[in-house]
């Protein structure tokens, strides 16, 4: 968790992806956003750097995840979808929380 933001009265939790996927924590500007999501019923905000397009899909054309490697960076997708001949790697957020130390997610919880 990198740290937290008053949404609306709501304490948010913000977690910093790149961070999550192994790559470092991100040297955070102004160009960077927060993008706000539901997991488990709660607001969770997440660290980005950028949003490139905002896409529609219809679910009957995502591809299950191939599943050569056993990576804790393959259990985040949900599973790939190509839109317009791009590829989309589509983020699990119920495995994107998960923590293999329950501390952690404990302090998820009370924060949020």
């Amino acid at each position: 968790m990198r740290g937290v933001l008053n949404l609306r009265g709501v304490i948010v939790p913000i977690v910093d992806l790149r961070c999550r996927f192994g790559q470092g924590i991100t040297e955070a500007k102004p160009t960077h956003i927060v993008i706000i999501v539901q997991i488990s019923g709660r607001p969770v905000g997440l660290l980005a750097d950028r949003v490139l397009d905002i896409v529609s899909f219809d679910t009957s054309k995502i591809q299950p995840v191939p599943r050569i490697a056993a990576t804790s960076r393959v259990n985040f997708l949900a599973g790939l979808v190509t839109v317009e001949d791009t590829m989309i790697a589509l983020i699990d957020l119920r495995f994107l929380l998960s923590f293999t130390n329950e501390g952690e997610a404990d302090k998820l919880s009370a924060a949020a």
